[in-house]
């Protein structure tokens, strides 16, 4: 008599595929996972796992954003980028200075002449 797996196994088997096809063509993130398959981030992540340790996916770059890094993951037998070191305090004082003077550009200040204060001269 031949057993059959259950069907959440067999559904499990065909997300990991999809996410393996997916990542031939481009590279993901968790969260480009959750989106393509519709499923919650704890199941994205724990499929991402069992890909990592099958060796089917490997993370091709760190992307920063805002005070964390974001994996960047690819098909293949690769070995893992190297992670970058966290930024110092000097390059945070740096971002930050530059954000206030950017944001500074971006407001325009116009004056105006008050017509009704202009006879006081």
């Amino acid at each position: 008599m031949i057993k059959y797996p259950p069907q959440r196994s067999i559904e499990k088997l065909m997300r990991l595929d999809k996410i393996v096809k997916y990542g031939k063509r481009h590279s993901f993130t968790i969260q480009d996972v959750c989106e393509v398959l519709n499923v919650a981030k704890n199941t994205a992540e724990h499929y991402i796992k069992v890909l990592r340790k099958e060796n089917q996916i490997y993370i091709h770059k760190y992307k920063r954003t805002g005070g964390s890094m974001t994996n960047i993951y690819k098909t293949g037998d690769k070995p893992d980028a190297i992670k970058p070191s966290p930024m110092t305090r000097y390059e945070y004082d740096r971002r930050y200075k530059n954000k206030l003077t950017h944001a500074r550009s971006r407001v325009k200040v116009t004056i105006q002449r008050d017509i009704a204060a202009a006879w006081i001269n």
